[in-house]
This record gives C-alpha cells, sequence and structure tokens, in this order.
C-alpha cells in the first residue's frame, strides 16, 4: 500500500528530479476514470492531494510521532493550538510548547469525524473545534486519522455520526479540504457559506 502513496505523490525513482516530481499531480498519474475503480483509501489521498493537502501515510505511532516534529521543524513553529489530552500526549514528545487557548498559535493539531474518498475533504464537528469557529483557527493544519475513518461520500460522513454519536451527534459538523480549494456552499457539512480551505498536514495512520 505505500508504494500505491508514493506514486500518487509523485515520488517514483530515484533518479527524477525533485522539480519533476513537483509538476506531477495525482490526476496526471492515475486519470479519473481509474480513480473510480480504486479502493477509498487510495481514492481518498488522490483527491485529497489534488486540494493541495500534504499526506502523510504512517504505519505506526512512531512514524507519526516522527512526521510530527518534521512537519514542526519544517515550519519552525513555536507553539501549537491542540484541544484533548489524546493530541497533548503526542506533542509531549515534540518538545514544542502547545496550548488549549485561541490566540497566535502557528497551527492546529487535532483528529477529526472522517475522511470523505470521493472529495477528499475532512469531516471535523464541534468534538474538534470545541465552539471554535474555523476563520478563528490557524490557517495550518496537522490531522490524525485512521484508515478506517475513510467513507465514500458527504452523505456517508453524516450516517457515520448518527450511528456513532445516536441521539448525541455533534453539532458544528463542516468539511474542511486543502488549500487549492476555495469552498462555501448551503450544504449542512459546509457550515453555510465560509470559507473552509485550509493548509492541511495529515498524518494518516495504518
Amino acid at each position: 500500500m505505500r508504494s500505491f502513496f508514493k506514486k500518487i505523490l509523485g515520488i517514483k525513482d530515484s533518479e527524477q528530479s525533485s522539480e519533476e516530481k513537483e509538476d506531477k499531480t495525482p490526476s496526471e498519474i492515475i486519470s479519473p476514470k481509474e480513480i473510480q475503480n480504486v479502493p477509498l483509501d487510495e481514492k481518498f489521498a488522490i483527491n485529497f492531494t489534488e486540494t493541495g493537502g500534504k499526506f502523510i501515510y504512517c504505519i505506526n505511532q512512531t512514524e507519526v510521532q516522527e512526521a510530527i516534529n518534521n512537519i514542526i521543524s519544517e515550519n519552525n513553529w513555536e507553539e501549537i493550538l491542540t484541544f484533548g489530552s489524546a493530541n497533548n500526549d503526542l506533542l509531549k514528545n515534540s518538545g514544542l510548547s502547545f496550548s488549549e487557548k485561541s490566540g497566535a498559535n502557528s497551527a492546529f493539531f487535532t483528529s477529526c469525524e472522517a475522511l470523505i474518498a470521493n472529495d477528499g475533504s475532512i469531516l471535523i464537528s464541534s468534538n474538534q473545534l470545541k465552539g471554535r469557529k474555523l476563520p478563528n483557527l490557524p490557517y495550518d493544519f496537522i490531522i490524525t486519522a485512521k484508515i478506517e475513518n475513510i467513507i465514500e461520500n458527504r452523505s456517508d460522513g453524516l450516517g457515520s455520526l448518527i450511528l456513532r454519536y445516536g441521539k448525541d451527534i455533534p453539532s458544528g459538523i463542516t468539511t474542511i479540504k486543502g488549500p487549492k480549494t476555495v469552498t462555501g456552499t448551503n450544504n449542512i457539512l459546509d457550515s453555510g457559506s465560509i470559507n473552509t480551505s485550509k493548509n492541511i498536514y495529515l498524518l494518516l495512520v495504518e
């Protein structure tokens, strides 16, 4: 599976120049017709990277930790905004300061509700946002997810929330995409007409 993700991300042969890799997009590597026939995890990866999302595939928590450290180092961030003890545990080993108070933070670290394969979007809710509005959160997101979080479409996303939470379905349901996408519809999963594009680093754990 890892070899497939290298393929769609343009990581082919060692002799291929970095400039050539950057010029490749997933749609140039795999045709739209082929995308419809690939498994959900592959379809999501293709569509997510098409929106400018940065995809990092991890096989265990050790690789997740390494990825977090590399992302932080690459961006020279000094502080991370996050909500919840599970997120804090992952960040403790990074040596970075983190806060649960909205403010001048460098990035937002969170989990998600689901990954939607057919458009490459990420479903989040009040469980992740804790009452904050997307425009008030940092532009840079680091999101962790598992392969079992991947579903086909937005309707399945809403259905998965109903199955998971029953009558206690969370509020603030929305989807976000990478920075190449400008969203804003009246769909319940788009929270009205706000712009839901973010610079997203997605850490997908097998």
